[in-house]
């Protein structure tokens, strides 16, 4: 089960995280955050944000900025 969820949380905020970069500049920049996100990963610390918010009855979904925030 902690597995499929963090599955699911990890696709999240690789989506989100691509949301997001276009509006970067300058150039180098966006090509040094994108890198991490093109080599895949867990996204254990968006993950364990979102969770905790769950856990506390809040709504992860509102949280997606900030848990970008702490992946980058």
């Amino acid at each position: 089960m902690i597995k499929d969820e963090l599955g699911k949380s990890a696709t999240l905020i690789s989506d989100a995280i691509s949301e997001f970069l276009p509006i970067l500049h300058p150039r180098a920049l966006y090509e040094a955050l994108r890198y991490p996100l093109d080599q895949g990963g867990k996204r254990i610390r968006p993950f364990t944000l979102l969770m905790a918010a769950d856990a506390v009855g809040g709504n992860s979904r509102n949280l997606i900025p900030a848990a970008v925030s702490v992946e980058l």
